[in-house]
């Protein structure tokens, strides 16, 4: 048949999928906010690292992977999963081939940045037990550090005069002013206070509010006004 019926057929196709759901799940762990953007709600206590950490993180994934679906025999895969293998190996040899342009120091484009990607996130998250606002507690105190590598990304492209043409970006800096509020309540952070479960007694609501009311005055503020 297509997917074929001796056992090396089945052991290269088993070993093409196995590859492919662990390069994913790897790419999902190092992205938490993709992940979580998708529906895949892991990590939600954490960020991205977008730093030379990361990026090199990313290569080793892309080496690595590329390096075991070489060592899969690809007459042994069934028709369909030859199309797969080739369709994933062209992904990953392009991706490693792009790694290194700058176009990871622009940072934002005027469909948006990375902060609103953030807003986005915060808005669409689902928000129904106390884990949930714990978890996203903790991201808050994390994105003053998520922030701060976005802005080192920039100003690397600043400094090799990577940028965008002034003209299309004007005004710009007005959508990020937008985001900064004198008052925590305002700030899109808070959002999640009024989805609070009705079966939170009013101690737990009062310190979960607070908690992240002391977060966005601390640590979401002052990253976008640095920014």
């Amino acid at each position: 048949t297509d997917d074929g019926a001796n056992g090396s057929d089945r052991t290269a196709d088993a070993m093409l999928d196995q590859l492919m759901e662990g390069y994913w799940q790897r790419t999902l762990e190092a992205s938490p906010l993709m992940a979580n953007a998708i529906g895949e709600y892991i990590n939600t206590d954490d960020i991205d690292h977008v730093n030379d950490e990361a990026h090199e993180a990313r290569r080793v994934v892309l080496k690595e992977t590329l390096f075991s679906l070489k060592g899969i025999a690809r007459d042994e895969l069934s028709s369909r999963n030859q199309g797969h293998n080739d369709v994933f190996a062209n992904m990953l040899e392009q991706e490693l081939a792009d790694i290194d342009l700058p176009t990871r120091f622009l940072g934002f484009s005027t469909l948006g940045d990375w902060s609103s990607q953030f807003t986005a996130l915060v808005r669409s998250m689902p928000f129904r037990t106390l884990e949930d606002y714990e978890n996203y507690i903790k991201r808050l105190s994390k994105f003053g550090r998520y922030a701060d590598e976005n802005i080192a990304l920039i100003r690397r492209g600043l400094e090799i005069g990577y940028v965008h043409p002034c003209d299309s970006i004007r005004g710009f800096g007005a959508t990020i002013a937008a985001t900064i509020k004198n008052s925590a309540e305002d700030s899109f952070a808070f959002g999640p206070v009024a989805k609070m479960p009705a079966d939170f007694d009013e101690e737990l609501a009062t310190s979960i509010k607070k908690r992240i009311k002391d977060e966005i005055q601390n640590t979401v503020t002052p990253a976008l006004e640095r920014y």
